[in-house]
């Protein structure tokens, strides 16, 4: 099965020639190590040791020295990020970190359904917490338009209807359409799922008529038009 990749970015930059940035083993570590501790911070079940792949870190690096911004590099995992200022990689990597409240409050960890929530851009982060994933590599560049330009790579990451991470908890994590009751009145979060054959309405009710199951039908919560 193909699993379509989300590629997330965060600036806009023009291409121009590029000055001499490349990473410092220091700033690698750095970049590992804050990858790592968002991670933790996550405290998933099934979170994997994350490594430094230098083959990746080459490509991000060729990549950086291009100045493309906007223009993807290919069939690949990253994320990208870019100050007018001169800044270190360490802090241009905490934008994409600045992610994880609006992940936490619009996104669901069980199932990645695209780079925003919300309308809240959220898949820089999830592509640096998505548990199955054990590789990073990264770069670093000046451009002339943004003086601090950071591309990572990873190995996978941000599939669609794939989990990000599963939290630690006695008891699996589900759906709403597992854990709710059927019903064939009531419906919604914390209420219920239509039984088979029912939509339920934007206001909550089950039924089959067009005020069901088009415009605000729940699809969560029963069928849709």
């Amino acid at each position: 099965m193909n699993f379509k990749f989300l590629s997330v970015i965060i600036a806009v930059l023009l291409t121009a020639q590029v000055s001499n940035a490349n990473l410092t083993k220091t700033q690698k570590n750095n970049l590992l190590n804050l990858h790592r501790k968002a991670r933790d911070d996550v405290k998933a079940s099934n979170m994997k040791k994350l490594y430094w792949d230098d083959r990746l870190a080459m490509d991000s690096q060729k990549y950086a020295n291009l100045c493309k911004g906007m223009i993807h590099g290919g069939n690949v995992h990253e994320n990208r990020a870019a100050s007018k200022n001169e800044v270190s990689p360490e802090e241009i990597f905490k934008l994409w970190i600045d992610e994880k409240e609006d992940f936490l409050k619009y996104g669901n960890p069980n199932k990645f359904g695209g780079n925003e929530a919300n309308g809240k851009v959220i898949g820089h982060y999830t592509a640096i917490v998505w548990a199955d994933n054990t590789k990073v590599g990264c770069g670093f560049a000046s451009c002339p338009n943004y003086k601090s330009y950071l591309v990572c790579r990873y190995g996978i990451g941000n599939y669609i209807s794939r989990p990000v991470y599963t939290k630690k908890s006695g008891k699996r994590s589900v759906d709403p359409e597992e854990e709710l009751p059927i019903s064939y009145d009531r419906c919604g979060s914390g209420i219920g799922r239509c039984a088979p054959g029912l939509c339920c309405s934007r206001y909550g009710w089950c039924g089959t008529t067009e005020q069901h199951c088009n415009k605000g039908c729940q699809s969560e919560f029963g069928e849709c038009n």
